[in-house]
């Protein structure tokens, strides 16, 4: 779970982003600031899958968003995304604490595009 134990990574991998800006020609800091809003609803529809013992709908959802996580460098947001398609193979599935954690992960997302958009 993203509680247990900090992440190497960072929130935020400027130089994929950047990499991946240069190979698109185009700026990408209000994807992934729309991406940070599809993530909050994501998240949000996971607690609802979770809540009602839906493991495959969590799984889809956190596969989903580890690929767009990873795509615009949001590294530890994908980290956790892996963990929850990977627990939601298990009888533990996701408990509170996950998504308290992911939804901090997810500011600081937020917080380092704001940083680059200034």
């Amino acid at each position: 779970m993203p509680t247990n134990r900090p992440s190497a990574l960072p929130v935020l991998d400027q130089d994929h982003l950047m990499s991946l800006e240069k190979f698109l020609n185009q700026d990408l800091t209000s994807v992934a600031t729309e991406f940070t809003k599809d993530c909050e609803r994501a998240i949000h529809a996971m607690s609802l899958a979770s809540a009602s013992d839906d493991p495959i709908q969590v799984r889809q959802i956190a596969h989903q968003m580890l690929g767009a996580s990873h795509t615009l460098g949001m590294l530890q947001l994908a980290e956790a995304f892996a963990i929850a398609e990977n627990e939601s193979h298990s009888d533990g599935f996701l408990d509170g604490g996950w998504f308290k954690a992911t939804r901090r992960l997810l500011e600081a997302a937020c917080h380092s595009i704001a940083k680059r958009g200034s």
